[in-house]
């Protein structure tokens, strides 16, 4: 409906982290009308069902400063918490494979070192030629965790602009078909 109200007819969603949980809300409302491509960065979606991303959002346990502060910041807070624990309806927040189509060219990036999102599992399941045929994109970047690309290593923050900019040229060229 916002995109309707601005006037936009073709768009790119993107979400981080518990952001691509709201794009699966998003798509799932949209039924393909005005979402033409989607940017997943570091997609907990994806792996709702996954062990790794649960036990290492709710049960790490704090190893140091940093820890303890991304874990009051982020993992305790009072509305974070809510939102997890209580407002998360899985089942609309998960993102498959199956969602996808090369209609609707997916980019799916995600830190090799992430604590959070099991890089291996997404590269399994969505690094695939099959995933290729359904118009999914893996960007795995290499050294860096969770958000890792804002800010730890600037080399893989433009591999990130670049693969954008690629997904958004296709998303163009679909248009134009």
């Amino acid at each position: 409906k916002a995109l309707a109200e601005q006037g936009i007819e073709r768009a790119v969603i993107c979400g981080h982290s518990y952001g691509t949980a709201l794009v699966a809300y998003a798509l799932n409302r949209d039924g393909g009308r005005r979402l033409r491509g989607t940017v997943l960065l570091d997609p907990i979606a994806t792996l709702l069902h996954h062990s790794t991303t649960t036990r290492e959002f709710v049960y790490r346990p704090i190893s140091g400063l940093a820890d303890a502060v991304a874990d009051y910041l982020f993992k305790r807070e009072l509305w974070t918490s809510l939102a997890v624990s209580r407002s998360l309806v899985f089942h609309e927040a998960s993102f498959f494979l199956e969602d996808c189509s090369a209609r609707r060219p997916t980019l799916v990036a995600v830190g090799a070192e992430d604590a959070i999102v099991a890089a291996d599992a997404i590269a399994e399941r969505f690094g695939t030629w099959q995933s290729r045929l359904s118009g999914v994109r893996v960007l795995r970047m290499e050294g860096i965790g969770h958000g890792g690309w804002i800010e730890d290593d600037p080399a893989q923050g433009d591999r990130l602009v670049a693969a954008v900019r690629n997904l958004r040229g296709e998303v163009a060229n679909l248009g134009r078909l």
